[in-house]
C-alpha cells in the first residue's frame, strides 16, 4: 500500500516537472503565457542565463526531484507513524494488518469459510486478539470505519504457546486439534479460533459462532497454525 502511495505521488512530482519545462520551453520559444507567476516559476526552475542550450538548469532540476522525493518521504513517515507498530495489538496499523491477512485467507479456497467467518465477527466487534507471551488481549475493530473507534487492550495471563493452546484448543482422544467444518479449531468452550502470524509474530483469534457450527467433525491430524 506504502509503495502505491509512493508511485502516486512520485507521478505526479514527475508530471509536474514535465509540465514546468514545457513551460520554460514555451517561454524560450516565445510563445509564453502573459501569466507572471507562470514564467518567474519557470525562470527560478528553469534559468536562461544563455549559456545553457537546453534551457534549463540540470543541478536545479535534480535539487528540486531530490526535495519532493522528500517531502513525500515524509508524509509517508507521518501517516505511518499516527497510526502506530503492526508490533502493538492496539494500534491501527496492527488492526489494518488484521484484516490484510483475514482477506488473504478468505482467497485460499481451504479457509476461505472461516475466514470469512473471522471478517463478520471482526464486523460485529466480536473477534478477540490474544498474544500469549506478551500477555495482552484486544476485540479487534475495523480500521476503515471511522465509526468503529479503537479499544483499550487488556493485560492476561502470560504462557509460552504451547500451554496455551492445550489450555484452551480442543484435542481429541489421539491428541489431534479438533476443528469445525470450515477449519477452524474448536475451543474447549465451543468458540471457534485460529492460531496463525500477523506480521512476523504469532496471534490466537478466537470468535463465537452458531451451535450448528460448532459441533462439526474433526479433521485429519493437523498443526494449529495454519
Amino acid at each position: 500500500m506504502v509503495s502505491d502511495v509512493m508511485s502516486v505521488r512520485l507521478w505526479s512530482q514527475q508530471a509536474a516537472l514535465k509540465a514546468f519545462k514545457d513551460v520554460s520551453g514555451d517561454s524560450a520559444s516565445g510563445s509564453s503565457s502573459s501569466s507572471d507567476s507562470s514564467l518567474s516559476l519557470a525562470d527560478i526552475l528553469f534559468p536562461d542565463d544563455g549559456d545553457d542550450d537546453d534551457g534549463y538548469d540540470d543541478t536545479s532540476l535534480s535539487n528540486l526531484i531530490a526535495s519532493l522525493q522528500q517531502q513525500a518521504a515524509d508524509e509517508i513517515a507521518a501517516e505511518d507513524a499516527s497510526e502506530g507498530s503492526v508490533d502493538d495489538i492496539s494500534s491501527t496499523a496492527f488492526m489494518k494488518s488484521l484484516r490484510e491477512k483475514l482477506e488473504a485467507l478468505k482467497n485460499d479456497p481451504t479457509t476461505g469459510a472461516m475466514a470469512d467467518a473471522m471478517l463478520q465477527a471482526l464486523d460485529a466487534g466480536a473477534l478477540t486478539v490474544t498474544n500469549a507471551v506478551t500477555g495482552e488481549q484486544i476485540l479487534a475493530w475495523d480500521a476503515s470505519d471511522t465509526e468503529a473507534g479503537p479499544q483499550e487492550k487488556t493485560a492476561t495471563d502470560k504462557a509460552d504457546w504451547s500451554t496455551f493452546l492445550k489450555q484452551h484448543a480442543e484435542r481429541d482422544s489421539e491428541g489431534r486439534y479438533v476443528r469445525n467444518e470450515d477449519s477452524s479449531l474448536k475451543e474447549k468452550t465451543g468458540a471457534s479460533a485460529y492460531f496463525g502470524m500477523i506480521g512476523d509474530t504469532y496471534y490466537y483469534l478466537s470468535w463465537t459462532v452458531p451451535a450448528a457450527s460448532a459441533d462439526a467433525p474433526a479433521s485429519s491430524p493437523a498443526s494449529a497454525e495454519e
